[in-house]
């Protein structure tokens, strides 16, 4: 496995290893017992991709990469196959044989995917941000303890006064939806992760790295805008990843992965509820 600042890593080989990302890390919560489980002992099998999770790997590689890479990678299932008939069946095993370990992908997702890219493609600041830069850069370090890792979708690095940019994609149904996934999805968290794994490893100051979301409407009318990340939210996310990570050391280093206490605690019905009986 290798360290530092990887270009061109495959996803695949990005994802098994056992190094610690942002997603990995919300399994601390509320307790270690479920990171052990999942990560550690791998009691838990990780789930399968869902569509939404297939889709957005395809938009991110069309859109970031490049259409010969999203090609090679994701094949689109032929519409001229009757999968009820022998011929059908035999037809679509012979497709499926010559893009095994590939991501098969639907017309209906593709054009779709294209809208969103013509959208990008018409915003000035999306097109500026992507003039100078790499995609798909892995920013891996190893501790003490364990390792951690940041897969940035797309990264530019310092060009003289300029500092280095961090900027992660973001699909949704409408713009207003990301406001509330900010603090649902724990994107301000990973805001935080991305640029302290960044910041480590180009030895510069956490603070310094520019982190920014993209964000891409998957609906009509398709809009795009750019999100940044208010010095309070990075503040606090960066407290919580802190803290996550010194209490992941400590499980390590104790081999103690604590689960729900083994005491009674009591339960109340919510106040509107109380309320409302009294009423």
């Amino acid at each position: 496995m290798n360290y530092g600042i990887i270009y061109d890593e495959p996803a695949d080989v990005y994802h098994s290893t056992d190094c610690v990302g942002s997603h990995r890390l919300n399994d601390l919560s509320p307790y270690p017992l479920l990171f052990q489980k999942r990560w550690v002992t791998k009691e838990i099998p990780p789930d399968p991709p869902s569509p939404a999770m297939n889709f957005g790997a395809y938009f991110h590689c069309l859109s970031l990469e490049g259409e010969s890479v999203a090609i090679s990678r994701f094949p689109v299932a032929p519409t001229n196959i009757d999968r009820r008939t022998k011929e059908g069946k035999r037809a679509w095993e012979d497709f499926t044989m010559q893009h095994v370990g590939k991501t098969i992908i639907q017309e209906d997702d593709r054009d779709l995917a294209w809208r969103m890219v013509k959208a990008i493609r018409e915003k000035p600041s999306a097109v500026a941000l992507l003039a100078q830069g790499k995609p798909e850069v892995t920013f891996r370090h190893k501790m003490a303890s364990f390792s951690i890792q940041a897969r940035v979708d797309w990264f530019r690095a310092a060009d003289g006064p300029t500092e280095p940019v961090i900027m992660d994609v973001k699909t949704v149904e409408t713009l207003a939806d990301f406001d509330h996934h900010f603090l649902k999805y724990g994107y301000y968290r990973q805001a935080a992760f991305y640029r302290l794994v960044v910041a480590k490893l180009l030895g510069i100051e956490t603070f310094q790295p520019q982190f920014l979301y993209l964000v891409v409407e998957k609906s009509e009318p398709f809009q795009v805008a750019i999100r940044v990340p208010d010095a309070n939210s990075l503040s606090i996310g960066t407290q919580e990843v802190m803290a996550d990570l010194q209490r992941l050391k400590t499980c390590y280093e104790t081999n103690t992965w604590p689960g729900e206490p083994d005491e009674q605690r009591g339960i109340s019905l919510p106040d509107w509820k109380t309320k409302q009986a009294l009423a």
